[in-house]
């Protein structure tokens, strides 16, 4: 006997609705857990007052998200780094992580849960066992320009004298003022605004994000244009490292991460990766730095790529960026920005096409 479509069961729309409204997110079964499950979280940073208030910003975000922690279980542990202390010694022969080494091994080896730095200064190839765990919102990636007499650095006369440690800046100054004179400096931000109110200097260039941090963005004379100074990758975001082995820590770090400055730290990060490791030193993809979400997938992504977005550009209420950089295309800066932003779009690219593919979670990357 024939049976019609309509002697079978049917199967009402509302009912298949009711189903797939009702599934409830993919939560581990630890995460429910986790805050009772870490009595005490140690910080790691350095003993500077920025790297302290940087420190306790990732404290009080942690706070915020988990009202009941208690202050009690935080412990401020400073570290004095290489760079710390040897202040004599240019920061190029100092070597990659000369801030942030002792840190990070402190984590690796257990001393501290989470380390926390100004991510600018963390080098892409992390100690065996720790990973980048979460960043925060990035503030203004640009460098100022500081100076009582002069408005910007194209006023300034031949043989001024610009206070700067950076070899990047430096070599960015002279190739646009060749009759300038940069004179390395060393020390905190307050000690090198000293040598500026004494005299010793007519202007300095400092990362317009640490002024900012400190409340003294009001000191600026003006936020260098991205076409007249390319920032350091990763310049105004704030890192924290922990255990890859700590699915706790993890989780929580998670919670506070900042996704779109996740995604340009990364796309910068795997950029200096690629221009300044060997391919046989490059470490397997997903090695050393984490998704925010991992914890909440098996798959640990790559490192992202993405350019410097419009919004981390603004200037949160600085003065407006100088005139547009005035080099031609063939310049040696110029060819090094481009280089930078065709390898950043290129990442961008093979990370879409995976995400799209694996429904956006995990960010596992291609390559």
């Amino acid at each position: 006997m024939a049976i019609s479509g309509a002697m079978l069961p049917q199967r009402s729309v509302s009912c298949r609705a009711n189903v797939r409204t009702s599934r409830k997110p993919y939560v581990p079964i630890f995460a429910a857990a986790s805050a009772h499950s870490i009595a005490q979280i140690r910080i790691g940073t350095r003993a500077s007052k920025l790297a302290k208030l940087q420190a306790q910003q990732v404290q009080g975000l942690l706070r915020r998200v988990r009202p009941e922690w208690t202050d009690g279980q935080f412990e401020m542990l400073e570290y004095t780094t290489h760079g710390d202390k040897e202040k004599t010694e240019q920061l190029r022969t100092l070597g990659q992580g000369a801030f942030t080494e002792v840190i990070d091994q402190a984590v690796a080896d257990g001393s501290v849960d989470i380390g926390v730095h100004s991510l600018k200064d963390q080098p892409v190839l992390l100690p065996a066992g720790v990973q980048l765990a979460a960043c925060l919102p990035r503030d203004d990636p640009r460098d100022a320009f500081i100076s009582s007499k002069y408005a910007c650095t194209a006023d300034l006369p031949a043989g001024a004298r610009v206070g700067t440690s950076s070899l990047r800046r430096k070599a960015q100054l002279l190739h646009a003022h060749p009759h300038l004179k940069v004179v390395p400096v060393r020390g905190n931000i307050d000690a090198r605004l000293q040598m500026l109110q004494d005299g010793e200097l007519d202007a300095i260039v400092l990362a317009a994000a640490a002024l900012s941090r400190l409340g003294q963005s009001g000191l600026v004379t003006r936020v260098l244009g991205l076409d007249e100074m390319l920032p350091a990758a990763c310049q105004g975001a704030i890192g924290i490292s922990c255990r890859a082995q700590d699915p706790f820590l993890r989780w929580e770090l998670g919670l506070i991460c900042h996704e779109p400055t996740w995604l340009e730290v990364a796309a910068e990060r795997a950029v200096l990766k690629h221009l300044l490791l060997p391919e046989e030193e490059q470490p397997p993809q997903g090695d050393q730095q984490s998704s925010p979400h991992s914890s909440k997938e098996s798959g640990q992504p790559s490192q992202a790529s993405i350019p410097l977005s419009s919004s981390s550009s603004s200037s949160r209420g600085m003065p407006s960026s100088a005139p547009p950089y005035k080099a031609s295309a063939a310049s040696p800066a110029c060819r090094c920005c481009h280089a930078l932003r065709l390898r950043a779009m290129l990442r961008l690219t093979r990370m879409l096409d995976c995400c799209a593919l694996k429904g956006w979670w995990p960010l596992k990357m291609a390559g």
